[in-house]
């Protein structure tokens, strides 16, 4: 997505190095494409749909070269909830077949990357997006969903912080005076959940509410640690330098059939 994409790139890269390290094999569109989404939002339905059309031809050429080079694309995934919204409206089930899953990054991941040993009182705030990042469930139960497996994950006490954050792509600038107050009210929940963690980082798992919680924590005078959720994993797998190994091994990986074949990544284990 742009978000994870274009915008904070380390997102994206955060969530491709965890894949790498999980053994997963991944496939990338051979171009940036946006879903369309902030368009569909404003009810520019024939651009939405335009925009549509420029992608579907790309993600089927996709899916032809992974068939060619003998691989068999099984999930789809994004790191943004707007992203996985936009993308069941393009039935991703039909171009990729019928069996194919479409999830969020981070859910993926969590039943497949090893626990790390809990750091001496970790604790995290959970910001969790309008667009529910946890797919098959709805609403709080989403949110619950995608907290629980966190503290599972990292054996953090990891608190969940609900309210919307006020970004909302377009929102935003369209009615700014509603947001505006939609934030107010953000910034209050924020003040109560770090009251006593001056220094716990907010975690997130949509690109939009990354820049919609920082706007926040920077007007409350806080520093504004903040963190989409794959990019603090990686960190807590790959250390502070992990986008140093992973960039390190695509610039060194060997061209196979027009994919780089990376073999450089260590297996997912968390340091003791």
């Amino acid at each position: 997505g742009c978000g994870a994409g274009l915008f904070s790139r380390s997102i994206g890269l955060a969530g491709l190095y965890l894949l790498l390290r999980s053994g997963i094999s991944v496939i990338l569109p051979p171009k940036h494409l946006c879903c369309g989404y902030p368009l569909l939002a404003q009810g520019l339905e024939q651009a939405y749909l335009a925009n549509q059309d420029r992608n579907l031809p790309v993600l089927r050429q996709c899916m032809q070269d992974a068939r060619k080079l003998g691989l068999r694309i099984s999930t789809v995934l994004t790191s943004c909830g707007t992203c996985r919204e936009s993308l069941a409206k393009y039935s991703v089930e039909m171009i990729f077949g019928l069996d194919v899953t479409h999830q969020d990054v981070t859910q993926y991941l969590l039943h497949r990357l090893p626990a790390c040993p809990p750091l001496d009182g970790e604790r995290l705030v959970y910001h969790a997006a309008c667009h529910a990042e946890w797919t098959g469930l709805h609403g709080p139960k989403a949110a619950e969903a995608y907290r629980a497996a966190l503290a599972r994950l990292t054996g953090a006490k990891v608190a969940l912080s609900p309210g919307c954050c006020g970004e909302s792509g377009l929102g935003a600038l369209t009615s700014p005076d509603i947001y505006d107050r939609i934030r107010a009210r953000k910034q209050e929940q924020l003040t109560e959940d770090l009251k006593n963690c001056s220094d716990c980082p907010v975690v997130v798992g949509c690109p939009s509410c990354k820049v919609g919680v920082s706007r926040s924590l920077a007007a409350l005078g806080r520093p504004p640690m903040v963190r989409h959720t794959v990019e603090h994993l990686a960190r807590r797998l790959g250390g502070d330098d992990w986008m140093q190994k992973l960039l390190a091994a695509v610039e060194h990986a060997p061209s196979a059939g027009g994919l780089r074949v990376l073999g450089s990544l260590e297996p997912a284990t968390c340091p003791g």
